[in-house]
């Protein structure tokens, strides 16, 4: 998708992995000291918790099947009231 890659003749090769991400902010009760985590779940899909600018926050990164993106989008149109 690069222009430049394309104007080089570089290829690309990718893989589709069929997943989509939940994303939100968390509070901290401590710091991560700008240290980032990243665990596989049971799905073998994986769950990063990454640092942000503020000591205090992390953002969580969940790679999950597009059924459950699905699924907690309806549920957080409920608590839009």
């Amino acid at each position: 998708n690069s222009y430049i890659r394309k104007a080089v003749g570089i290829g690309r090769k990718g893989i589709e992995y069929n997943l989509q991400a939940l994303t939100f902010t968390v509070e901290l009760e401590r710091p991560l000291g700008r240290r980032a985590f990243q665990r596989y779940l049971d799905d073998g899909n994986p769950l990063a918790l990454l640092p942000t600018f503020s000591d205090n926050h992390a953002v969580v990164v969940w790679s999950t099947t597009k059924d459950v993106v699905e699924q907690y989008k309806d549920n957080n149109k409920d608590n839009d009231d």
